[in-house]
């Protein structure tokens, strides 16, 4: 059975998750209420506007005086990077990346600051950034399988782009859930 789930209750799940995972992180509460958090976004779009203002208000919550430093990658580069650039003077206990771009800037810009990451595609993209940690938005190939033939009854096949470097292993997991669909 597949479950949609809206995109408040989403939020609502990622901002729990992700408290639970930087705690598990060494952050303590009074270390991140004499601190900020970094909230680094890959672009300014309602759902990812939607997570972040779920995991603040979720924080906010649980941890009285906690500042938050919102910055967007979409606002340019020569915009985000001094936005960044003037953020050394604070101290930042930990980074909220939204996205695959900001996750990656704050996993090298910060390289000793815990990163917890949401809005990617798959936790793959975490191996090679020690200090990052977060969930992905991996479905299982029966899954995106199975909405795939609800929308589309008539298609008997599916084309897929991939560089075998990188993905091979998840082209042959598709094949075979598709052979088994």
């Amino acid at each position: 059975m597949v479950r949609v789930w809206s995109t408040w209750r989403r939020a609502r799940l990622t901002a729990g998750l992700m408290l639970w995972v930087f705690t598990g992180v060494g952050l303590s509460a009074p270390a991140l209420a004499e601190s900020s958090v970094l909230m680094l976004s890959s672009r300014d779009s309602p759902a990812y506007r939607e997570v972040a203002e779920s995991f603040q208000a979720y924080l906010q919550d649980k941890v009285a005086g906690v500042a938050f430093v919102p910055v967007s990658l979409e606002d340019g580069d020569a915009a985000s990077q001094s936005r960044l650039a003037a953020l050394k003077e604070k101290e930042i206990a930990l980074v909220y990346a939204l996205g695959f771009q900001a996750t990656h800037l704050a996993a090298a810009r910060y390289p000793t600051v815990p990163v917890v990451s949401s809005m990617v595609f798959s936790v793959g993209d975490f191996d090679a950034m020690p200090n990052v940690t977060g969930i992905a938005l991996e479905f299982p190939q029966e899954t995106q399988l199975q909405w795939m033939r609800r929308l589309l009854p008539e298609a008997n096949r599916i084309g897929v782009l991939f560089d075998p470097a990188h993905n091979q292993a998840w082209l042959d997991s598709a094949r075979r859930a598709a052979q088994q669909e």
